[in-house]
């Protein structure tokens, strides 16, 4: 005579298996340890993307000065200070009159003057009609239409920078070196500038091309300025007529 068999062996009840505290332990330590090693990398991957976002929009602007050169007689724009507030005020001339307000057109954007690095300034906060992070060289953007320079002048335009990085979005658009009376000064002496980008920046230059540096390899001869100094300095230079003619 045969037995009866259940046909599932689930029929019988059986005992369950759980994780011990230890095993649990194991596996918090190890998701720790993988996010303590993966999240940096995911914000490394995050600032070379918003890194090459920012190289962009400098290409952009490069080519819109461009443009603006073959306008006008290939003299690089101007504007009526070196730190102009409230930018983007139409209705105010000697506001709107600006580098940035005069390469815009060409470029038909104003959030390619904005680097997605960059975060809201808390002295001079940006408006949703002056917002901006660049800076222009005051070598070649002089701060008037007499001393506007040509592009002739410049003797080394691969080497020269046009456009630089500030780390924060204000409502000013700046010049930087700017002329304080009696010799050229501030081009990189604040940690603000050209520092958003693993401790460098990208750098528009004059012929038009878009460079990665690092803050202590931007020289003061990078601007058209004599001398051999690199990286922060606090002093004011002299222009380099090897660099720029007068």
């Amino acid at each position: 005579m045969t037995l009866f068999q259940p046909s599932h062996p689930s029929v019988f009840p059986s005992q369950r298996k759980a994780f011990t505290l230890i095993e649990l332990l194991v596996v918090i330590a190890i998701i720790a340890i993988l996010a303590a090693i993966l999240f940096p990398v995911f914000g490394r991957a995050r600032e070379n993307a918003r890194r090459s976002s920012c190289s962009s929009n400098l290409k952009q602007i490069g080519l819109g000065l461009m443009q603006y050169l073959q306008d006008y007689d290939d003299y690089y724009p101007w504007q009526l200070g070196d730190n102009i507030d409230n930018f983007g005020d139409a209705a105010n001339t000697a506001n709107a009159s600006t580098w940035l307000t005069k390469v815009q057109p060409y470029v038909k954007s104003m959030q390619l003057f904005r680097c997605p690095s960059a975060t809201d300034s808390t002295t001079s906060p940006p408006t949703t009609i002056s917002d901006t992070s660049y800076l222009v060289n005051g070598m070649v953007s002089a701060v008037s239409a007499s001393g506007a320079v040509h592009e002739a002048q410049l003797l080394k335009p691969s080497d020269t920078i046009w456009a630089h990085e500030f780390d924060n979005r204000v409502r000013r658009v700046l010049i930087r070196p700017f002329w304080n009376g009696t010799a050229w000064t501030s081009w990189q002496n604040n940690n603000t500038f050209n520092n958003l980008h693993f401790e460098g920046a990208n750098l528009l230059f004059v012929d038009g091309h878009v460079k990665w540096k690092k803050r202590n390899n931007i020289c003061r001869r990078d601007f058209g300025l004599l001398g051999s100094g690199c990286g922060v300095e606090t002093v004011t230079a002299t222009r380099d007529p090897e660099i720029v003619l007068p």
